[in-house]
Order: structure tokens, then C-alpha cells, then sequence
């Protein structure tokens, strides 16, 4: 669902959540954003060992 594109990220809080601040939604799109990026640099890392 969510990517490791902050824009996409962004459009998706905003369909599916109500913020009360734009500040309030760009910190949660940039934080969906961070774990999903490193949920693949873990399974990356993973695969190599």
C-alpha cells in the first residue's frame, strides 16, 4: 500500500486519514516513508546473508 515515495506516501495519508495540520500529515507520510525503506533494506540485507 504505502512506497518509498514521500509524494505517494503523502496523497494516501491524506485519502485515508483526517489531519488536522499539513505539518501533522507530512510527518506521518514522512515516517510510513522511512519504515518502508527500511523494511527493504532489511529483507536486502537479509537475502545476502
Amino acid at each position: 500500500m504505502f512506497s518509498s515515495d514521500f509524494y505517494k506516501n503523502k496523497q494516501m495519508a491524506e485519502e485515508l486519514l483526517t489531519f488536522p495540520t499539513s505539518k501533522l500529515r507530512n510527518k506521518v507520510a514522512g515516517y510510513l516513508t522511512r519504515i518502508h525503506i527500511t523494511t527493504i533494506n532489511r529483507r536486502a540485507r537479509e537475502r545476502r546473508e
